[in-house]
């Protein structure tokens, strides 16, 4: 019987997929306008005043956001009681496939880590919570189109993933009428109690205050506007920049879409890129120690 284990998954070469050669593209263009436009020494003056303490406690957040997605998932896989050392790990291990590959291929990571008689049910409740997060970033995005002008390029992403959303909502409805006609197909249903798709979409409310409160910091750490506005804006704007082809690691993509955002609230690009950066990196960087640790350990653990 097949399980969705990324070892045994095929896949073209990468040097074939289009989108990776689109990524490179976009990425490196973003690196090369920074390198020749900006005035880097306005960068290093920006890093030198930021305040640590606020970097510090957004590390905090960051963490946090960790050990709330690892419960939301929890929740999402009830009445079945998977043990939090192994939820945590798969987590992990599932971050640095999305980092270092692609998303699709740490959704497979995510759930095959999880272990034999676990994988299908695992992979089921990553799709509905794919589906709660575009669910609150699409009505996050209601909320400040009501309050503010948004920009085109976010307003493109948005409707993608809206025909996403819609698209999965339509597939997991249709699903019972595919698994009738072909019974095979029954063993991926997401099964998702009542209960579990509820406490589900509050942990991923609380998972995206988290993810504010991680801007918040890191914007007040540089001394910008870090206001309501200007921190959601930028939580939406680089969870719908997700769509735009990039670098693993979205390397360009998330620094470029901090300038574009901090710009409508008067920021300058040199201190926008210095805060873009510490971002990434506080966002970035604890995932993917953490992570690798994961990795290894399962990898010698088997």
């Amino acid at each position: 019987m097949y399980h969705p284990d990324v070892r045994d998954r095929p896949s073209s070469p990468w040097y074939r997929n289009y989108r990776f050669w689109l990524g490179v593209l976009v990425s490196l263009a973003l690196v090369a306008w920074a390198v020749r436009a900006l005035d880097w020494a306005q960068v290093r003056q920006a890093y030198r005043q930021a305040r640590p303490a606020w970097l510090l406690l957004a590390l905090v957040t960051v963490l946090l956001t960790i050990a709330a997605r690892v419960v939301r998932w929890r929740v999402l896989l009830l009445p079945r009681r998977v043990p939090w050392r192994v939820l945590l790990s798969a987590l992990l291990a599932g971050q640095v496939a999305n980092y270092a590959i692609a998303s699709q291929v740490g959704l497979l990571v995510r759930a095959g880590a999880l272990g034999p008689g676990r994988r299908a049910a695992g992979l089921g409740s990553v799709v509905v919570e794919k589906l709660l997060d575009i669910a609150v970033l699409l009505g996050l995005a209601v909320f400040l189109s009501l309050t503010l002008p948004l920009p085109d390029w976010l307003l493109l992403s948005l409707r993608m993933l809206a025909l996403v959303g819609g698209g999965a909502v339509l597939g997991i409805l249709l699903f019972p009428a595919l698994t009738a006609r072909f019974p095979a197909l029954a063993r991926w249903t997401p099964t998702v109690s009542r209960a579990g798709l509820l406490g589900g979409m509050l942990v991923s409310l609380l998972v995206w205050g988290l993810g504010a409160a991680t801007n918040y910091c890191v914007l007040r750490g540089f001394g910008l506007p870090a206001g309501p506005a200007p921190t959601l804006l930028l939580l939406a704007a680089l969870q719908a920049g997700g769509t735009v082809p990039a670098l693993p690691g979205s390397i360009g993509v998330f620094e470029g879409i901090c300038i574009g955002v901090l710009a409508l609230f008067g920021v300058e690009q040199e201190p926008a890129l210095a805060a873009g950066l510490a971002l990434h990196g506080v966002v970035f960087i604890p995932p993917l120690v953490l992570g690798g640790l994961s990795l290894w350990r399962l990898t010698y653990s088997t």
